[in-house]
């Protein structure tokens, strides 16, 4: 059985040639086109909606009042050419009612008129098929909904019970409240369906709130294709303003006893609309390329056309139905058709996928869910369940366990160690085992072979301390490594080895390896490391031979003072973060730092009143290298410095990397902190460190937040290195200069090519910049 969303009487005509109207016709009809669409294999589908001359909707048009042009030709009713006019065009009806509840609302005595009033439009709307919601407005805060839209009379009218116990939510805000009612209709619209939908709006006053404008409100209502009427009540509201709001229909009423009078007639203008919608259809006589049609409507004295044009390649008349063409629905019962909804199905049908309602719980279905409808249980007994839409018992043939949700018992009656197995058989876990754990069975110890037994993964009892000589093995304690020496402990194999041999310092598998010496702290890795600061920390580089500077083959960009070199560096230590400005303050508190090296002004970050986890900034060189050298450490030299932005990548071919992740993707606001959508990534500031993700090395902002200083001064030449032909080992730029090398790019930095491994730039080392920081080295 169907069931229909919502149906408007139906007229099926053939379409005869009409001459021309009497010769008074007034040309002001208003012809609204909605949607023009191509069917297979030669249909045109027009929908539109007709006004008469007085902006009233046409609600009685028949096959008399229209005629038909197809490239400036009547088109003649015979053979399968004819044309159909369907006036049973099925939507999604929603209407939002949208109630003011401010403070006069509730004072003046109005509020139960209003429900009254509401309750007789929304069962008005109910009954012609409507999703009606309920909202409420007054102030800014208070716009939202009492109930969201539904069909169910019962829920809406219990809505309206709470409302008719509200207090008054304040001043009206008339203006605000309007685009926000708007928005909720246009999101609320099913995907695929064709929907006309209205909004209620009353009020018994005039906006208060001024948070929006008149003319905002009235830009949005003239831009929607949602129905807006509204009603005014009293002498208080702007009659004329409430009007223009109305674009679709006003109704006022001088008092409470009017009102439900005002609400029927908007209800009646609802009606009205949703009847004012045809729907055309044809089949196209002429084939091949873009078509013009014109459909010319003539009632009552009053004329309008409407003209659009069609895609008629691919087109084969035969076949063609006008009749389907014009209704969709026709021969089918349920579903969505072209964005026409033809209904739904109901008990234990299911829409097929030709639109008819279809039995989906067949005798052969027993149970269980068939084309999302619930076929039932099944009643065969305690242990019958469903399979594949049949009952069966599902406890023949196993003996334990829970097949198809029904419990079938537990192996307890067999013994302590029996359990129930994979294939649903009670099983003995301990079967073929002496000792140990079977699927969460004790199955004994080996005590009773002696204290050097113990229980194998196999279940075995074996000796466990034959070939090892210290350490816990299967459950035993086979002793410890002190007869060889005190740094001896015993590792992962069970061997005796001197633990202290790897390790300088700290404790190492229970050994203490002693202290580290003055100047050095003991890491988690057991080494000795120079000290650090609260919330800083030292990564090792590698020592060895690379490749830096810009390969011409992979980087367009390289410049003339990126000429690659090959240089060997010794290993040595390098923060992992750039220096910050609660650093840079201790240093600065403990004496260390002559605070005449950093400048405290706008954007700069020492003392000021921000998170001192931000990088210290607008610091000269002199300034930082002070720093490093209070922590006993070096500026980085520019060929350390790029040896670390880099990480292990030495510059052949198959590894040269542009950026320090590789060659894509190019930096963003993802991974680097520069200049996107304005400096800083939008905020005009540098970030916290470690606010991104580090590198493969473990490293955070080489790349951005703050360029950083070097401890070179600036030569063509990367390292001062000029012979390129031999290796240049620990290179620190030249004597003397004019500038020093910074590297990495900024916070303010835009373009990509100042991030690339490569990229070389200079200031003079008095400069104060809040785009330049740097970190320290600790060489090996």
């Amino acid at each position: 059985m169907k069931t229909n969303r919502y149906s408007i009487l139906l007229i099926v005509v053939w379409v005869a040639v009409m001459g021309c109207g009497p010769a008074n016709e007034n040309n002001c009809m208003q012809v609204t086109e909605l949607m023009t669409s191509e069917i297979t294999p030669a249909g045109v589908r027009t929908l539109f909606q007709v006004f008469d001359c007085d902006g009233n909707p046409v609600t009685d048009l028949a096959n008399r009042h229209v005629s038909v042009k197809l490239d400036n030709k009547e088109i003649q009713s015979e053979g399968n050419v004819s044309v159909v006019l369907n006036q049973s065009v099925e939507f999604e009806l929603n209407t939002l009612v949208l109630l003011d509840l401010s403070n006069s609302i509730v004072d003046n005595g109005t509020l139960q008129g209003m429900i009254a009033a509401a309750r007789t439009l929304i069962a008005t709307l109910v009954n012609q098929g409507h999703n009606v919601a309920i909202y409420r407005f007054a102030g800014p805060p208070y716009f939202g909904p009492v109930i969201e839209f539904t069909r169910d009379g019962a829920l809406l009218n219990a809505a309206l019970d709470t409302v008719a116990q509200s207090t008054g939510l304040g001043t009206t805000d008339l203006y605000g409240t309007v685009p926000k009612a708007v928005r909720v209709l246009e999101n609320h619209k099913t995907a695929d369906l064709l929907s006309a939908d209205s909004l209620v709006l009353f009020t018994d006053g005039t906006d208060e709130a001024m948070v929006a404008t008149a003319s905002a409100a009235q830009n949005v209502i003239n831009s929607t294709d949602v129905h807006v009427f509204t009603v005014g009540l009293g002498g208080d509201v702007n009659r004329e303003e409430l009007e223009h709001f109305g674009k679709d229909g006003f109704q006022w009423a001088e008092n409470t006893d009017t009102l439900r009078t005002a609400f029927m007639k908007i209800g009646a203008l609802i009606e009205s609309y949703a009847h004012s919608y045809y729907l055309l259809g044809i089949c196209s006589p002429r084939v091949g390329g873009m078509r013009q049609l014109e459909i010319d409507i003539r009632r009552n004295g009053q004329k309008g056309a409407l003209k659009t044009s069609y895609d008629a390649t691919g087109f084969d008349i035969v076949g063609c139905a006008p009749q389907l063409v014009a209704f969709p629905c026709l021969n089918r019962e349920c579903g969505l058709v072209d964005g026409f909804n033809c209904g739904g199905c109901e008990g234990t049908d299911y829409c097929n996928a030709s639109n008819v309602c279809e039995e989906a719980c067949p005798p052969a279905i027993e149970c269980g869910t068939s084309f999302g409808v619930d076929c039932g249980g099944c009643s065969g007994g305690n242990t019958f369940a469903c399979d594949n839409n049949t009952c069966v018992d599902a406890c023949v043939d196993v003996e334990c366990g829970m097949v198809l949700g029904v419990d079938c018992g537990d192996c307890a009656d067999r013994g302590a160690s029996w359990i129930c197995g994979a294939d649903f058989t009670c099983v003995d876990a301990c079967e073929n085992r002496e000792c140990g754990t079977s699927s969460g069975i004790d199955c004994g110890d080996c005590t009773a072979y002696g204290t050097t037994f113990g229980c194998a993964e196999s279940g075995t009892c074996v000796e466990a301390c034959g070939s090892v000589e210290c350490g816990i093995s299967e459950g035993v304690n086979c002793g410890d490594c002190q007869e060889f020496g005190s740094t001896f402990g015993c590792n992962s194999l069970g061997e005796c080895v001197d633990v202290c041999s790897d390790a300088e310092c700290g404790m190492a598998s229970g050994i203490d390896c002693g202290e580290c010496g003055i100047g050095t702290e003991c890491n988690a890795f057991n080494e000795c490391v120079p000290p650090s600061m609260d919330n800083m920390a030292w990564l090792f580089i590698e020592g060895g031979e690379t490749t830096l500077g810009c390969d011409w083959n992979l980087d367009a960009n390289c410049d003339f003072d990126e000429e690659r070199h090959h240089i060997s560096l010794n290993g040595f230590y390098i923060m992992d973060s750039e220096v910050t400005a609660g650093m840079y303050a201790e240093c600065v508190d403990n004496g260390g730092c002559n605070p005449s090296n950093v400048t405290t002004t706008n954007g700069c970050t020492y003392n000021a009143s921000s998170d001192n986890q931000l990088p210290v900034n607008c610091i000269s060189w002199q300034g930082l290298q002070e720093f490093c050298h209070y922590i006993d450490g070096e500026l980085p030299t520019e060929a350390q410095w790029e040896r670390a932005f880099r990480g292990s990548h030495d510059g052949v071919a198959s590894a040269y990397w542009v950026y320090p992740w590789g060659n894509s993707p190019t930096p963003g606001c993802d991974s680097v902190i520069m200049n996107e959508d304005g400096p800083g990534c939008g905020t005009s500031r540098v970030f916290a460190v470690r606010s991104l993700q580090p590198d493969s090395g473990g490293l955070f902002d080489m790349a951005g937040n703050v360029a950083e200083w070097t401890l070179d001064w600036y030569s063509d030449a990367l390292g001062g290195c000029t012979d390129i032909s031999e290796t240049c080992v620990n290179p620190q730029g030249p004597a003397s200069g004019d500038e020093r090398v910074i590297r990495g790019g900024s916070f303010n930095s835009m373009y990509a090519s100042a991030f690339r491994t490569a990229t070389r730039e200079k200031e003079s080392p008095a400069t104060s910049s809040s785009a330049i920081g740097g970190r320290c080295v600790r060489n090996n």
